[in-house]
């Protein structure tokens, strides 16, 4: 009964935190596409499914935990871009967000 639940449990929250993982990559599709800035629900898809898998009772789906992390784009890209921008302005460079707004 417990494994039944673990199952439901772990569909269900991959299932949630799977649509808005893909979510923030139709996100990023809409962007390039339209030109037009829209916003993304960070760390919240990935680190979700993870936890669903975390949860699954077959050891097969839990070995792969590792795997929404990277494919979430908050965790992949956004990250890394923002600790970048982080120590670029520790050290005193210029940062990549830093710009003159257009008129």
């Amino acid at each position: 009964m417990v494994e039944a639940f673990r199952w439901i449990v772990c569909i269900g929250l991959g299932g949630f935190f799977g649509l808005i993982l893909l979510g923030n990559w139709l996100s990023l599709i809409g962007t390039l596409w339209t030109r037009k800035s829209t916003s993304l629900v960070p760390l919240i898809g990935g680190l979700g499914c993870a936890v669903a898998c975390l949860l699954c009772p077959d050891e097969r789906v839990q070995s792969f935990a590792w795997l929404p992390l990277v494919l979430d784009l908050s965790i992949s890209v956004a990250l890394p871009m923002l600790m970048l921008d982080g120590l670029a302005r520790l050290v005193g460079w210029r940062s990549l967000f830093d710009h003159e707004p257009k008129p």
